[in-house]
């Protein structure tokens, strides 16, 4: 038997017939009256072919049948596209290639149809796969129910209180993705005490919906026994931080919850602090049929005794005579580098022209120094050169092997000379920026030869020693 229900456009709105309204399109269900104020009803598409979306067609371009008399065809300024399939991936084709839009889900598209007027038949209720749990008995203590693959569970509440309700308060609260069942019986909570879930096998990410966690007046406070990652939450807010992701409290006001414990697990169990009426408590977890499929561990082979070989008289390899690995050249800079600015806070660019220097003392405020002390430096200091000293000579390709290979580079002004050393790159940092090098002081071997200061005016050159 087709699935369908009935439409209608009406520019006199709204009505007050219990009917779902976009614009002027109007969409019955089974509380809808349809014979109010003469409004004119079509019955939509067979929604079991395929997902449709309607659309009000000013043009009047679709007749239709009244749908109480069967008779009198005319125009029905309702407008209808189906999907090929009854599949998201089919009704995401039609969106977008009615709209010429780019959606990857169908509830991004839906979302979009309902923004702009439209209405579809797509729901993407329970499209994360979450399996909930139907209770099918409960006392004050103790219930039980059953779910996916006929796992059943257990529950107990150690404060007693619990009874059952149809689906859980206030449904719609939940992203519908997530399922939370409107119907089928879920756990009526009105106590406190510690509830303890018992699963009939090993089951992989339980989930625990909460829905209606105390009231905008009193604060409940929930633990739970293992770490959750937080899915869903309104009105909730989280305590107990175990690392980035998880939690072991939550907390709510009228909260609205999702949580799962990750990993497989039996049981799942947490306290709820205080008693109210009333909360509802579903358990669940995620589908246990779509888990990745366990790597099997390779067993190997019996091991066959081996049979020794003749030994053979071994005969003595030549000996080779070792040829020392070159050892890279120390280069020194053919002319120098200057400072080039003023002293005091920070207010200007890096070195940018060339045989620029820079020294920059680092704190809660960077300062430039005119004379760098290199014996009072460690852990203060970052020591800037331009990639081109003051007669255009190019050392790029030096600071590239000192940053990537590490090594030492020396820095020396008349009888003053000061080395930094790493066998790893991590103080030098030729990329800290385009056409200029930095070296981190904190970080490198510092060799002083003289505690003079380097001073302002007078050439820096560099010596670059790469590591062989």
């Amino acid at each position: 038997m087709a699935t369908s229900r009935p439409f209608s456009r009406y520019t006199n709105g709204p009505l007050s017939n219990n009917a779902e309204q976009r614009g002027n399109l109007y969409v019955g269900n089974e509380n809808t009256l349809l014979d109010v104020g003469g409004v004119k009803w079509w019955n939509g598409p067979d929604e079991d072919l395929g997902y449709f979306i309607a659309y009000e067609d000013n043009q009047g371009a679709h007749n239709g049948r009244n749908s109480l008399d069967r008779t009198n065809e005319m125009p029905a300024y309702v407008g209808f596209k189906r999907s090929a399939l009854k599949t998201e991936a089919s009704f995401i084709e039609l969106v977008n290639n009615s709209f010429e839009q780019t959606f990857t889900t169908g509830l991004e598209a839906k979302a979009w149809l309902d923004a702009n007027g439209y209405w579809a038949s797509f729901s993407g209720f329970g499209s994360s796969g979450f399996q909930w749990m139907t209770i099918l008995s409960s006392a004050d203590r103790s219930a039980s129910g059953i779910g996916q693959n006929d796992i059943t569970v257990t529950v107990t509440q150690s404060g007693g209180g619990m009874g059952m309700t149809e689906g859980v308060y206030n449904p719609t609260v939940f992203p519908e993705e997530y399922g939370v069942p409107f119907t089928g019986n879920q756990i009526q909570n009105n106590n406190d005490g510690t509830f303890t879930a018992v699963f009939s096998q090993p089951i992989t990410d339980a989930l625990v919906a909460f829905a209606s966690i105390g009231n905008p007046q009193l604060s409940v406070p929930i633990e739970v026994s293992a770490p959750f990652t937080p899915i869903f939450g309104s009105s909730v807010s989280y305590q107990n931080l175990v690392n980035e992701t998880q939690y072991t409290g939550l907390t709510g006001n009228e909260g609205y919850a999702i949580i799962r414990i990750d990993g497989t697990v039996t049981s799942v169990t947490f306290n709820y602090t205080l008693a109210e009426t009333y909360c509802n408590v579903c358990f669940g977890f995620v589908n246990q049929n779509t888990l990745p499929t366990p790597t099997a561990t390779p067993v190997p082979a019996p091991t066959a005794t081996p049979v020794p070989a003749p030994t053979a008289t071994p005969v003595p390899a030549p000996t080779a005579t070792p040829v020392p690995a070159p050892t890279a050249t120390p280069v020194e800079s053919e002319s120098g580098w200057y400072f080039y600015s003023t002293e005091g806070p920070l207010d200007i660019t890096p070195p940018i022209a060339r045989g620029n220097a820079m020294f920059l003392t680092m704190g809660s405020d960077a300062s430039v120094i005119k004379t760098f002390e290199p014996n009072k430096s460690k852990g203060t200091t970052e020591l800037y050169f331009n990639n081109l000293d003051s007669a255009g000579g190019d050392y790029t390709t030096q600071f590239n092997i000192l940053s990537n290979s590490g090594g030492t580079i020396t820095i020396t002004q008349g009888a003053n000379t000061v080395a930094y050393t790493s066998e790893t790159p991590a103080p030098f940092f030729a990329d800290a920026g385009p056409g200029f090098f930095m070296i981190r002081t904190d970080l490198a071997i510092e060799t002083v030869t003289s505690a003079n200061p380097f001073v302002f005016g007078s050439p820096i050159t560099l010596t670059f020693d790469p590591l062989t």
